[in-house]
């Protein structure tokens, strides 16, 4: 029954009778690979146009299509964004699955690899960033997380400078009162810490940590973190992450107070703290994690480190958004609405931005 129910809502779905089979396409090549199916270069006959062919495995076919499909079709259908990849058509070819998408030629790891000093400029990594945050802003107040962001899943049309979210097939839709998912999601460096330490209950600030991790990457060049394991990769985080709170040198009091009454007259987003330090948290500075789980209270702690040190490339202003989207409490952590109005995007040409967000309060 639930096999039948699966191939119904597909059908429903697709809503095209154009075409009706793959024989409409010709395969050009393999462009990669991945657990849950091959995709394809290939051209459309009629029309000569270049499109992405996922084919997705079945290896149990007794059991249908896989959730991940169905997931990935229903969210897709739902999101129309010149910053997310577009999906044209759904195919059902001998009981073999077939999605159609808008073919874009290389996805951000491969454009990252591929620039002569193998990270980006300020200015592409500054238009990408807000690209990024206008997609994932477009998806969160239509209540969609994508859970699994990561260059890899990140395609670049490389003639335009436009960058597009792919693969949702870990998205889910969520309401409130939040539901209990899985922490099995997001591949492990893109990880956020209240995922690793085993919550069953998040929302949207797991795609902000995500998006965070991705914006020190385009502008360094290597994952920010870069754990082998759930707890490996913990302790990665832990090395380098948390605000400081307070000001040890006394030397700098005047400037402190210079800050205090000036927040007054001037925007406090301008105002930069960019000395996160990271280092285990505690209630103090997360609120709760200690109820999580996976936290154990023999985890080690740190010495201080600079978050600055660690991550090149990016100006006072991007360093003071990285930081608000690296915060561990999750209810602190930046939201997409937040962050596309930071400082730091005050100087992008927003004329080379193929779309802007509707930003509600």
């Amino acid at each position: 029954m639930i096999k039948i129910y699966i191939f119904f809502k597909v059908n429903y779905l697709s809503n095209k009778n154009k075409t009706v089979t793959m024989d409409a396409y010709d395969k050009l090549e393999k462009i990669g690979e991945g657990t849950y199916g091959v995709v394809y270069k290939c051209m459309e006959r009629s029309s000569k146009e270049i499109v992405a062919v996922k084919k997705i495995r079945m290896e149990m076919e007794d059991e249908g299509i896989p959730a991940t499909a169905i997931r990935e079709i229903s969210i897709l259908k739902e999101l129309n964004h010149p910053n997310i990849v577009n999906l044209r058509e759904i195919l059902m070819d001998d009981s073999r699955l077939y999605l159609v998408f808008e073919f874009v030629p290389m996805d951000l790891k491969k454009f990252i690899d591929s620039r002569p000093k193998k990270h980006l400029d300020e200015n592409i990594t500054k238009s990408f960033t807000y690209q990024l945050l206008v997609a994932i802003y477009y998806c969160h107040v239509r209540r969609i997380l994508h859970r699994d962001l990561k260059p890899q899943n990140i395609l670049v049309d490389i003639k335009n400078n436009i960058l597009k979210v792919a693969d949702f097939g870990l998205g889910r839709t969520f309401g409130l009162p939040i539901r209990v998912y899985t922490h099995e999601v997001v591949t492990l460096w893109y990880r956020a810490p209240e995922v690793l330490l085993n919550t069953q209950r998040y929302g949207c600030p797991i795609d902000m940590w995500s998006v965070a991790c991705i914006f020190a990457e385009m502008a360094g060049g290597k994952p920010l973190f870069q754990g082998d394991s759930e707890i490996d990769q913990l302790f990665h985080i832990f090395r380098h992450c948390e605000e400081r709170t307070h000001i040890e040198n006394p030397e700098r009091s005047f400037i402190q107070n210079f800050r205090v009454r000036a927040k007054t007259l001037i925007p406090k987003f301008i105002f930069l703290n960019i000395e996160l330090i990271l280092t285990t948290p505690n209630e103090n500075t997360w609120p709760g994690v200690s109820e999580l789980k996976d936290y154990k209270p023999s985890f080690p702690t740190w010495s201080e480190n600079i978050l600055k040190k660690s991550v090149k490339n990016i100006n006072n202003m991007g360093l003071d958004l990285l930081q608000k989207m690296l915060i561990y409490d999750p209810s602190k952590r930046i939201n997409a609405r937040d962050a596309l109005q930071h400082h730091y995007f005050k100087d992008l040409n927003k004329n080379t931005i193929p779309a802007h967000p509707e930003i509600k309060f």
